[in-house]
């Protein structure tokens, strides 16, 4: 064996490209398409469809058919359990993520300018450069 490990690295005999040994095509993933099979199962046993599907569907928003809901429910209240109720330094609280501006700023949640409008023509904020 060489001491230099990157003339070793030279010497070694070329790997040919085969299908494995090739990354996965993009989208399919190691699993051969699992993520594929697995939401048209979904779909087909009613858990869940992609919102306004048979008009071209809107990118990430679901609808939830009665075995999805149920689901669903059962991951939210196992996760609430997990979370809050099983936890002393924990307390549940709902509340809207929709508020005054005014509390993202003063929380130190928000890049916007206490002054920015969210109508449609000014669609510039504080963390976004402006041109």
């Amino acid at each position: 064996m060489p001491d230099n490990p990157q003339m070793a690295a030279q010497d070694a005999p070329q790997v040919p490209e085969t299908r494995e040994n090739l990354p996965p095509p993009p989208g399919e993933g190691r699993g051969g398409g699992l993520m594929e099979k697995l939401v048209s199962l979904a779909k087909r046993r009613g858990f869940f469809y992609q919102s306004s599907e048979i008009y071209g569907g809107i990118q990430g928003v679901y609808d939830f058919g009665p075995l999805g809901v149920a689901l669903r429910n059962n991951i939210k209240r196992a996760w609430w359990r997990s979370m809050v109720e099983l936890r002393d330094d924990v307390v549940g609280i709902d509340a809207g993520i929709l508020m005054n501006p005014k509390v993202w700023v003063a929380s130190g949640m928000s890049r916007i300018s206490p002054t920015h409008s969210w109508s449609a023509g000014n669609v510039t904020s504080a963390s976004a450069p402006t041109r």
